[in-house]
């Protein structure tokens, strides 16, 4: 992904393309949204780590918080990937239609 921001930053600074900042947009929303995917499920399996040792120590109740903290950690974490998808569909579509102009499909 790195290599791809460095070739349309070098191909904005060319020719200022409206499309090429447009995907440099959406690929700057869809770094950040990796970066948060990873950290909240990196949490989220700290949290079933944590869940492990209260059952272990016998805290069940601590252990059902703990292990809901995770289930809810998780899930924002995949509505994240979700939401990434879309846009890196969506930056595709972006790409095809300027092949499509091209090519006058």
């Amino acid at each position: 992904m790195a290599a791809l921001i460095r070739k349309l930053a070098a191909q904005y600074k060319d020719n200022h393309d409206t499309n090429v900042a447009e995907q440099i947009k959406s690929l700057k929303l869809r770094v950040r949204l990796i970066r948060d995917m990873q950290m909240l499920s990196i949490f989220a399996l700290f949290l079933s780590v944590l869940c492990m040792f209260s059952l272990f120590y016998g805290e069940l109740l601590i252990a059902k918080y703990i292990f809901g903290a995770s289930l809810i950690s998780l899930m924002i974490s995949l509505g994240m990937s979700l939401r990434e998808i879309m846009i890196s569909t969506h930056a595709l579509a972006i790409q095809l239609k300027d092949i499509g102009d091209d090519l006058k499909i």
